[in-house]
């Protein structure tokens, strides 16, 4: 029949209804402009209920439902009422981003400005210092890549990192152990 074909056209269009409402309320970051809109979906719920019915496929109840859910999502947290959970119809998804907390930064004031920095140094007296660089003295003065050749404690020999392990006291961890060993010196103790 062409009314059925009508009325599942209409619960098409429920889910995006409800998801535009929400993205709407969503997007209004200051809370009393959001509570204002709150008031003008919930009135334009109710006034308008009946055709909303017909053209999105929602029941009165239904209608109520999401009233109430856009109200504990969106409303005062006074005012949040505990809803008994419906069954899920779809994956589980994040909290908007209204109800997650949100640590501003310390160092904006309320109108998004920065603080001055609050160090500073006089102009005057300055007294310029060269300092000589070493840069060219490289490798006999900085190690290219420190630890990744150790010195055994068992037979003084430089080997790399990975071919030896630290040893010491078997039931403390592992940087609590003091003594580094070879791999030729773990196989002969």
């Amino acid at each position: 029949p062409p009314n059925a074909a009508a009325t599942g056209a209409a619960a098409g269009k429920r889910e995006p209804f409800i998801r535009k409402l929400r993205t709407q309320l969503e997007q209004i970051r200051e809370p009393k402009q959001r509570q204002v809109k709150l008031q003008q979906v919930r009135a334009m719920l109710t006034d308008r209920a009946e055709h909303v019915q017909k053209h999105a496929g929602m029941t009165g109840d239904e209608i109520r439902t999401l009233m109430d859910t856009l109200d504990r999502d969106f409303g005062p947290q006074a005012k949040a009422k505990p809803v008994a959970p419906a069954r899920p119809t779809a994956a589980p998804s994040t909290p908007p981003a209204a109800v997650q907390n949100v640590r501003k930064s310390s160092l904006k004031r309320k109108d998004g400005s920065r603080r001055p920095g609050r160090i500073s140094w006089p102009s005057h007296n300055i007294h310029l210092v060269s300092v000589t660089s070493f840069r060219h003295m490289g490798e006999q003065l900085w190690f290219q890549m420190p630890g990744a050749y150790v010195i055994c404690d068992g037979c003084d020999k430089s080997v790399p990192q990975s071919m030896g392990a630290l040893q010491g006291e078997p039931h403390r961890p592992q940087f609590a152990q003091c003594q580094y060993l070879c791999s030729d010196c773990l196989q002969t103790q």
